[in-house]
């Protein structure tokens, strides 16, 4: 279910108190603070402010006589402390004055009330970009740069962020070099005069099953001097899983490319034996997709979520067009036949292989290929139980738990989001939805193209009767799947009789490859896609955390593997794979700020080995 994010970036910049400051509102609200573990009420959102330091001694003391934080119309007012300590963003922290529980608003500027005596911090300040504080969101962070001035303190420059507890914040002052300690052992050092402008920077840092951590550093900005992540390497158990559970299939196999690159593949494998240092000149995805480096030609206040994904990077990086292994083309690489042959004994050994050839060249996927006609191998689609009822009043059918991937994932080999649903947006737990288009999984229907999902029974006579109000999407092709072996097959959505005699089926908007011919659609965003070959292997694909494809591009690569039929899946936000249990493109950008390391999704697609 792709929906538009209305969010503007938070770029910031330097602010004049006086010259930029916006025409204070003549009405205010008291609100109330919020405990870091408290929850705001419905309809209300966290806002913190935070304070820091222009001068270059670490500590400074400044009085307080109260603060506001400010709409173009309504000041929100909390009290504040006497006296505060305040220092420097050296170790990317800043001193928090406030934690509120404020309405849905745009933020605009900050108002510190003025008082008598030494020490006291007065003034107002614009933010750079207004602070959208909308549902869905987290809540906000604002930083308040402040100098000496007289006997007290003025604020001087502001910054703004999004709050998201699966993240880490962290505030940059030009003015000084700073080194941030982040999760899983990611150091970022950022050297003075990196940036024109006070940053509140937010990072998310995601154990993808790889070598090393995959960070994520929003919003992209530019940076004038480059700075340096330190990636460790992660340390795993030999017989562990990342779920910390003890699955009844093997670990898919990862295998590298073959023929005259093998070479290269084993600099690569051998890289892995100490940290990884990567400098970089742009905030964004660590390491990113060359694609994404291209983007600083795509606007800083994205609002699609097309567009949700943008980085700015360098021309060097843009020119990286091949991978680590030397392919430039990925259905070149994934034909070459020492690498079709890699892909079969990968095959064998375990029945599901994963291949990362592709997350550096375009399409910018990661891969799975399973064997269905492996005994061993089971396909199910997976959801959780239906909650609700069909019953009068309602004669709405029950609707699923929205659920994260990785929920579904213990002793999983591959697992992938399925297609859109109707309903709640996906952001949080307790959040339900209705399976549009057509999908069943076994026993259970979940969606019969109708735009409230379910099927003609769930609803009685008129006015209720919703078997006409189709859905335009799963529209166009049907996969009809069974639980195991090489009988898939592929029908219009108009064949309805097939479709109900089916075990499962899951279906599409739009497909990829229909009967050996490629769609044209050149919507770029991040997708999910599923095909199949003759001979009985599912292919999954799903973009990187950073990556960007379409419908035409994907059909090069799935034709490349023997692929006649395939169909797009939910894409944006929604695209996640995990392969034995770990999340191989957790979500980046503003994407990451609003859902967290990933969606919360109607249903998946699920292959497992040798249970269910």
């Amino acid at each position: 279910m792709r929906k538009r994010i209305l969010a503007a970036s938070l770029v910031a910049a330097t602010c004049v108190v006086q010259a930029q400051t916006t025409q204070t509102p003549t009405a205010s609200t008291v609100v109330s603070t919020l405990a870091a573990s408290a929850a705001p009420r419905d309809g209300f959102t966290r806002l913190r402010l935070s304070l820091t330091s222009n001068e270059v001694s670490a500590n400074e003391t400044a009085r307080l006589a109260g603060i506001a934080l400010c709409t173009t119309a309504m000041c929100y007012e909390s009290g504040a402390p006497s006296s505060v300590t305040v220092s420097s963003t050296v170790n990317g922290t800043s001193t928090t004055v406030a934690e509120l529980e404020v309405p849905y608003s745009d933020i605009v500027s900050v108002r510190f009330k003025s008082s008598a005596g030494q020490g006291v911090l007065q003034g107002s300040i614009a933010l750079p970009e207004p602070l959208k504080l909308e549902k869905g969101f987290k809540g906000g962070d604002v930083l308040v740069v402040v100098q000496r001035r007289g006997a007290g303190y003025v604020p001087v420059a502001a910054a703004s962020n999004y709050v998201q507890p699966e993240g880490t914040s962290f505030f940059y002052n030009p003015k000084f070099a700073t080194t941030v300690r982040l999760p899983q052992g990611v150091s970022l050092a950022i050297p003075a005069g990196a940036t024109n402008a006070p940053q509140v920077f937010l990072v998310g840092v995601h154990d993808t099953g790889d070598d090393y951590p995959l960070v994520d550093i929003y919003p992209p900005v530019p940076l004038t001097k480059p700075a340096t992540v330190q990636l460790p390497v992660i340390a795993r158990a030999a017989s562990a899983t990342l779920s910390n559970q003890a699955p009844p299939s093997p670990r898919p196999q990862a295998v590298p490319p073959g023929g005259s690159l093998a070479s290269q593949a084993q600099t690569q494998a051998a890289r892995a034996s100490g940290p990884m240092s990567i400098e970089i000149n742009a905030t964004g995805t660590v390491p990113r997709t060359p694609r994404a480096a291209q983007s600083d030609k795509q606007s800083s206040t994205a609002t699609t979520d097309e567009a949700l994904t943008s980085d700015a990077g360098t021309a060097a990086a843009a020119a990286a067009a091949c991978n680590q292994y030397g392919w430039c083309n990925c259905a070149d690489q994934l034909a070459y036949p020492q690498n079709q042959q890699n892909i079969a004994n990968g095959l064998t050994a375990t029945g599901t292989t994963y291949l990362n050839w592709c997350t550096t060249i375009a399409p910018y996927v990661h891969i799975t290929v399973t064997n269905m006609a492996d005994s061993r191998e089971r396909f199910t689609v997976k959801h959780s139980p239906k909650v609700g009822t069909s019953a009068p009043p309602s004669y709405l059918p029950p609707r699923l738990p929205l659920v994260r991937i990785t929920s579904w994932s213990p002793n999983t080999q591959v697992m992938t989001n399925g297609f859109y649903w109707q309903g709640d947006e996906g952001t949080s737990t307790g959040q339900t939805g209705l399976a549009d288009g057509h999908v069943h999984n076994f026993a259970t229907g979940l969606g019969d193209n109708l735009a409230l999902g379910g099927s003609c029974q769930d609803y009685p006579s008129p006015p209720y009767n919703a078997c006409n109000t189709f859905s335009p999407h799963g529209n166009k092709r049907v996969m009809l799947m069974p639980a195991t072996g090489t009988a898939w097959s592929w029908v219009d959505n108009g064949a309805a009789g097939v479709i109900s005699n089916s075990l499962s089926y899951v279906s599409s908007s739009t497909s990829i490859v229909k009967n050996g011919v490629c769609s044209t659609d050149t919507t770029s965003s991040r997708w999910t896609a599923v095909g199949n070959t003759s001979g009985g292997r599912l292919i999954f694909m799903s973009s990187t955390t950073d990556g960007q494809t379409s419908a035409a591009e994907l059909c090069a690569v799935f034709k490349a593997m023997g692929v006649n039929n395939a169909i797009r899946m939910d894409g944006g936000p929604s695209a996640a794979m995990a392969v034995d249990g770990a999340l191989k493109n957790p979500l980046g950008g503003l994407y990451f700020v609003k859902y967290g390391t990933m969606r919360y999704i109607a249903y998946g697609l699920k292959v497992s080995y040798p249970g269910w």
